[in-house]
């Protein structure tokens, strides 16, 4: 039998993932409003801004292809390798600038707006994701505003090219919704529920193909509750099936992938780096310890990070991340030993998650080693985890120790996610215009050759010959 979620705060509660029928409190909208409104008052200024002169001219601002509806614009778009530049092949994020134009116009402004509106669609599935896992409104509020308003989401939002993150999340949130409906189900009627999780699968890795391994996470959850409750799954050749349907999705979209990004006529030469420099084993660790900084507000972020080259600071984001992977580590294997899923379950999600950002930067010899953009999807796992600790100390009685953590784990996360979002303003701000964001870039990166070239274009196209000579 289940066991249940309070006597065993770190399992599986005896609900998880379950969308029962309940009946809602009176102020049921209050959580889902308080992130909406923390979404606008951080991301609401960008609905007025610009193109940014990295990438937005030429897949979006000069794209003939996304101008108007005809069977060529839809045949370059659909079909791989047709999408002068692009190495990624992504037909529904393109469809969806293809439909905006079309309705409203090829307009920076309009793109920024449905980014927001995708970005809080995503808050929101987030919230309920946690909820239905957890059936505590305060843990899913804390781990979804943290997601809503960390500035590591903030290119994602904020760039008009961010718009691939932003829509394989969506569906990628959907695909683990429907999958969750499906698993308590019985054989009757969950299959639409399997046949809805497929089809949005499929759109996310048509939206970004970095989402692919998202039928690893889905497994997971199945092996989590077959271990808490091997009677708990209604039907066992249902899930296997759409298992299967997802194994066959991922391998000929991996496939056209990796021949879309090696077709000659794709890339340019200056995007290009000689990456052979550098370890593939050590070269994820310092990534990871890059990012931790970036996590805790210590580091500023910025749109392009350069390879580490092998000095002090290459040293100190290796040492970082050395300690994080040890922890992380060992604690997934404490987790997965004491039969503790609610930990180990949303620590092995992110790195499956980030998985293919990872292996895209080696495979293509990108000229940048990591991006914010790359942890939108897969840092959900890291505010689950959040929103599990939350939930776990609250357990605890007023006057008890746990008692007393939970109102100091409660008062630092509320401090943390104020400072999150004044961070998350301040860069907001650096991406109101490209002269904004590349002299906000080489303050905190004053050697990035890349950021330095972009501001010079945006002197030139400003007619300021002065500044771009320096």
């Amino acid at each position: 039998m289940a066991a249940d979620s309070e006597s065993a705060p770190l399992g599986l509660p005896a609900d998880f993932g379950r969308s029962r029928r309940f009946v809602p409190p009176k102020r049921w909208w209050l959580a889902p409003a308080g992130l909406a409104v923390a979404v606008l008052l951080v991301y609401l200024r960008a609905c007025s801004y610009g193109f940014i002169n990295w990438d937005d001219p030429r897949f979006l601002q000069n794209n003939p292809f996304i101008k108007a509806l005809t069977l060529n614009n839809l045949q370059a778009i659909w079909l791989p390798g047709l999408m002068p530049g692009e190495l990624l092949y992504i037909p529904v994020t393109y469809t969806s600038h293809l439909l905006e134009a079309v309705l409203f116009g090829a307009r920076p402004q309009v793109m920024h707006i449905v980014n927001v509106i995708l970005h809080l669609l995503n808050v929101w599935l987030v919230f309920y994701l946690i909820r239905r896992c957890l059936w505590r409104d305060l843990p899913a509020f804390a781990g979804a505003l943290l997601f809503a308003v960390h500035p590591l989401n903030a290119e994602a939002v904020i760039w008009c090219m961010g718009r691939k993150d932003l829509l394989s999340a969506f569906f990628g949130l959907l695909a683990i919704h429907a999958w969750l409906g499906g698993l308590w189900r019985d054989e009757r009627t969950c299959w639409r529920w399997y046949t809805f999780s497929v089809i949005a699968y499929l759109l996310a890795v048509l939206a970004k193909p970095t989402l692919l391994p998202l039928p690893v996470i889905l497994f997971l959850i199945v092996y989590a509750l077959r271990q808490h409750d091997p009677l708990s799954l209604k039907s066992q050749s249902a899930w296997k099936m759409a298992m299967g349907l997802m194994g066959v999705i991922a391998i000929p979209m991996y496939i056209v992938n990796r021949a879309v990004a090696t077709i000659p006529t794709m890339g340019s030469v200056s995007d290009k780096v000689d990456v052979s420099n550098h370890s593939l084993l050590l070269t994820p660790v310092q990534v990871l310890g890059d990012w931790i900084g970036r996590l805790l507000l210590i580091d500023l972020p910025r749109p392009l990070y350069l390879w580490p080259t092998l000095n002090i600071q290459a040293d100190r984001l290796l040492v970082t991340g050395l300690i994080a992977s040890i922890i992380t580590i060992g604690v997934i294997a404490w987790a997965i030993r004491n039969k503790q899923p609610m930990i180990w379950l949303p620590l092995l999600a992110i790195p499956i998650a980030a998985l293919p950002a990872i292996t895209l930067v080696w495979q293509e010899n990108r000229d940048f080693y990591t991006s914010d953009r790359y942890g939108y999807f897969p840092l959900i796992g890291l505010w689950c985890l959040v929103a599990v600790l939350v939930k776990t100390l609250r357990s605890g009685d007023r006057g008890s120790r746990r008692g007393d953590l939970f109102i100091l784990l409660l008062s630092g996360l509320w401090l943390f996610v104020f400072a999150a979002a004044v961070r998350a303003s301040h860069v907001a701000n650096a991406w109101g215009s490209s002269r904004d964001l590349w002299t906000y870039t080489l303050r905190e990166d004053q050697n990035n050759p890349i950021a330095r070239n972009l501001l010079g274009i945006t002197y030139l196209e400003t007619g300021d010959l002065e500044s771009a000579q320096h």
